[in-house]
């Protein structure tokens, strides 16, 4: 049968090849038209054909459709010139030509069109003619059938595609926009433009699937193979959001209602190939309103499939991570709740989420955000277990819990210690709910708690989405259900609006009394010297109520600075040091540091000397030894600036200009002293181990008293700018400011008066508060021990040691100190924290703006090249984010650095 076809074929394109005549050419083409479309063989009767019986002609044709169509096609393409369509007119064209391409062996002829197009040299008259059919070929019912008829050939098979053919088709298909466009440019068919060619296939996609149900339906079988295998190329080639928008809403409706469809989305869904099956099976959780839906979808292939599980159970939750990962989890954990063959797999999941959340070691090597992410998959999970397993997993579940909670609070980061008191609570109290409870004084109003607790429930079945309501609308298939409901729902709606107007106060019209001003009535005195503010201080048990006024008003009495302030500062210093919130009294934390800042400022060799010796003595906390380093950065602050005008203008100068700066020298020098500045003591506090709602009222009192400070500066002396232009003599100013325009200088001189140098009262004692912190912190002791649980401690004391170095900026001992201060964080480049290493960082940043230059590409050449080398190590494999930010700040200055001492050198 293959040579009675093969020399029918060959005598058809040796005619074809030879015909000229219009006559000639209408023959050729009828013949071949009999032969594609088997439906016009039986009526027609040519001498090439003659002689073989019915049966034999439809086996002839069923031999060159699979066969030799390509060859067909190619000479068919051949004759597209202008000679050829002066003999065949427009309707000989559409009747005879057309059809052969849009009727026949679709594959073969989309396959041939498409290379004809791409492998043209040349746009001539032939070219345009393919891309006309080409365009007619783009249509939903032309692919339909090319799909169905791609299922119909592989309905035999149920293993992967290896017909060569077949997967050319599969890459053209997929690729086809990209092909096009590359060869025609600016002249492609709106047609041929992704967003019109994907929902167009979409939609063939799904005519395919009907089609697909019905076989099924009536017991036929029917290969999706080809389908789910276009999906999944569709959807790795990056098409998979436009694709699943067509596809998805048409699914959706169905699947809610029949069986088949569930098991017909099963099988494209879920039967994609395995290196496509994550670019599906991801955005397709993204889509999905409901983890019902996912069921419906994907059906237990979870269970049975190993690639499917280990996607869906391990690296979605534990590897990768999405920005709004809301519904992609909550359809994942749904997805393994749903029903009892996948509940082991839930239990599975729960417990490898609590153990990789509690682990100091992932901790310690994933990003905050892959750690959040984790976090509020554990949420979904606590929020999803059932009352038997609450009971049976009750003490493996805390146990874990406990090592977990441990490592969070250890942390240095406040977020993270946020994240374990809040799983904690949760879990303690779904888990156990009338046993202990883990209590912690949460901020319910933090947003990253809040967006932990939305995370809590399942959502129910939300309906049918807009668009599915809108397809439905389309085509009728509203249902009476959704019909009733609504009046329901409305019905619901006006009673709960009437309730609530029910229940509204009769009172509420009154006007409230003006309480603003009411002062809270005090039963003792507040104290009039620093002495009785000392004993108040030290009998705090005695009396609360006046341990808290002697707090209060500690700061105001220090600062009138009365005589014996200097006898008794490193007594009072050590009273406040040592002195505990036993009664819970508001504003504690910021009243006791104000008064230590204003003990410091106004005593600061004795006080500061007397910190410095504390720091690693025992009988502290770690409160107190922050408290210390505040102290101690406050007062080289006030020593560096020393008059409270140059204190403020500087501040407002950074400020206004809200770090736009031009190079990047001046950027470390705005970003680096706005953090060391009063966004140092924010900083500072927010990493105290006090509650969220004490932190934030700290931070929030601190920038109040800064601004209230700046207003009340700027409310004694006006801008100079506004009092110019307000003035009598501001036509004078412009006046002159128009002969100055107009006037030729030959020469100008100093518009400027010259800086007026200040004597740095730093210069005599940066030492001094340097290196002492310095001394012991390399050595371990049971009451501290920085480089192992103490690293809150670490971090802050590098952080300290970075602002008094940038403090002494061109003095003569800066480069000592930036060298100590390099050889000091060399061991802790690589600490397990993410903290130590961005203060390391910052360390870093500091040395590179207060040691000059020269100093640099000479002393510290060496260690600048290994600096280099680690910055561009931090960038490429940190993986905290912050860190890779701070390293690339620090590798650009320092590269700045080098290009400047390159440009003085060569100058």
């Amino acid at each position: 049968m293959e040579t009675q076809a093969f020399l029918v074929v060959k005598e058809i394109t040796n005619g074809l090849r030879l015909a000229e005549t219009k006559e000639e050419i209408i023959q050729w083409l009828t013949i071949i038209r009999a032969l594609f479309i088997p439906d016009n063989l039986k009526s027609y009767h040519s001498p090439i054909l003659h002689g073989y019986e019915c049966t034999m002609l439809s086996s002839i044709s069923q031999v060159v459709t699979s066969q030799f169509a390509k060859r067909i096609y190619e000479q068919l393409i051949a004759k597209f010139s202008l000679e050829f369509f002066t003999e065949v007119t427009t309707d000989v064209f559409n009747s005879l030509m057309i059809p052969i391409f849009l009727e026949g062996p679709l594959r073969d002829s989309f396959i041939v069109l498409l290379n004809t197009i791409t492998d043209s040299e040349k746009k001539n008259f032939g070219f345009y003619k393919c891309v006309s059919v080409l365009e007619k070929f783009i249509s939903r019912n032309i692919l339909a059938q090319l799909l169905k008829n791609e299922s119909t050939s592989y309905g035999q098979t149920h293993s992967q595609i290896v017909d060569i053919d077949a997967e050319i088709l599969l890459g053209y298909l997929s690729s086809f926009s990209e092909k096009v466009a590359n060869k025609l440019q600016h002249e492609s068919s709106d047609k041929f433009l992704p967003q019109n060619y994907i929902p167009t296939l979409g939609l063939a996609i799904i005519d395919t699937l009907h089609w697909a149900h019905d076989l099924v339906a009536t017991c036929q079988d029917v290969s999706l193979l080809f389908v789910s295998s276009l999906v999944g190329k569709l959807c790795l080639t990056g098409f998979a959001d436009v694709l699943l928008d067509t596809i998805v809403p048409h699914l959706s409706i169905r699947v809610r209602a029949d069986y088949i469809w569930c098991r017909v989305c099963e099988r494209v869904f879920a039967g994609v190939p395995d290196r496509n099956l994550e670019a599906v099976v991801v955005p397709l959780l993204k889509k999905l309103s409901w983890f019902g839906l996912v069921d419906k979808f994907l059906g237990d292939c979870v269970v049975h499939n190993t690639g499917v599980q280990m996607l869906v159970c391990t690296k979605l939750l534990l590897y990768r991570s999405f920005p709004k990962p809301k519904q992609l989890l909550q359809n994942i954990i749904g997805y393994l709740t749903t029903f009892h063959t996948r509940r082991h797999l839930f239990v599975e999941v729960v417990f490898r989420l609590l153990t990789v959340w509690g682990d100091k070691s992932s901790m310690k090597h994933i990003s905050a955000e892959q750690h959040l992410y984790i976090t509020r998959a554990l949420v979904v999970c606590i929020g999803a277990l059932r009352e038997q397993e609450k009971n049976t997993l009750r003490s493996d579940l805390l146990q874990n819990l406990m090592h977990g909670v441990q490592a969070h609070l250890e942390s240095s980061d406040p977020n993270t210690r946020t994240l374990g008191m809040t799983v904690a609570k949760l879990l303690t109290q779904t888990v156990d709910p009338s046993g202990p409870q883990l209590e912690y004084d949460l901020d319910l109003n933090n947003p990253t708690v809040k967006n932990l607790l939305s995370y809590r429930e399942l959502p129910e079945d939300p309906g049918p989405t807009l668009d599915e309501e809108s397809l439905m609308s389309q085509t009728g298939e509203i249902s009476k259900e959704n019909e009733q409901l609504l009046p329901e729902s409305n019905e619901k709606q006006k009673a709960e609006v009437i309730n609530d107007d029910s229940e509204l106060d009769s009172d509420d019209d009154l006007e409230p009394y003006d309480m603003s001003n009411d002062k809270k009535v005090m039963s003792t005195a507040p104290p009039k010297y620093v002495r009785e503010c000392m004993e108040g201080l030290i009998c705090s048990s005695d009396n609360p109520d006046k341990t808290e006024l002697c707090l209060q008003h500690a700061e105001s009495l220090i600062r009138q600075k009365t005589t014996d302030l200097e006898e008794i500062a490193v007594e009072f210093a050590k009273i406040l040091l040592h002195l505990e919130n036993t009664h819970n009294f508001d504003k504690f934390l910021l009243n006791r540091f104000s008064a230590l800042v204003a003990l410091t400022v106004h005593c600061p060799q004795k006080v500061s000397e007397y910190l410095s010796s504390q720091f690693y003595e025992r009988n502290y906390n770690t409160r107190q030894r922050m408290d210390i380093l505040e102290a101690e950065t406050v007062l080289v602050q006030h020593w560096l600036i020393p008059s409270r005008k140059q204190r403020l203008t500087l501040v407002v100068k950074y400020l206004a200009a809200d770090l736009k700066v031009s190079t990047v020298s001046q950027a470390g020098d705005a970003v680096l002293f706005f953090v060391i500045g009063f966004g140092g003591l924010v900083s500072s506090l927010s990493l105290t181990r006090s509650s969220w709602s004490k932190r934030r009222h700290l931070q929030m009192k601190l920038l109040k008293k800064m601004l209230s400070t700046l207003l009340t500066y700027f409310r004694k002396k006006p801008s100079p700018v506004i009092a110019s232009n307000s003035g009598p003599s501001g036509w004078r100013e412009v006046v002159q400011k128009r002969i100055e325009s107009n006037t030729r200088r030959f020469a100008h001189g100093r518009t400027k008066p010259e800086p007026v140098a200040t004597l740095n009262k730093f210069t005599l004692v940066a030492g001094q508060f340097f290196y002492p912190l310095m001394a012991k912190a390399d050595k371990a002791q049971v009451y501290l021990d920085l480089l192992g649980s103490d690293s809150i401690l670490l971090f802050r004391l590098l952080y300290t040691l970075a602002i008094i170095l940038h403090s002494a900026i061109n003095l003569p001992c800066a480069m000592q100190m930036g060298q100590a201060l390099l050889e000091f964080t060399w061991p802790l480049r690589f600490h397990s924290d993410s903290s130590v290493r961005q203060a390391v960082l910052i360390a870093t940043i500091s040395v590179l703006l207060a040691v000059p230059a020269h100093f640099l590409m000479t002393d510290l050449q060496a260690d600048m090249t290994e600096t280099t080398a680690w910055l561009e190590g931090v960038i490429d494999h940190d993986p905290d984010t912050e860190c890779q930010k701070w390293a690339t700040q620090a590798l650009l200055l320092l590269r700045e650095q080098i290009s400047k001492e390159f440009e003085n050198t060569s100058n």
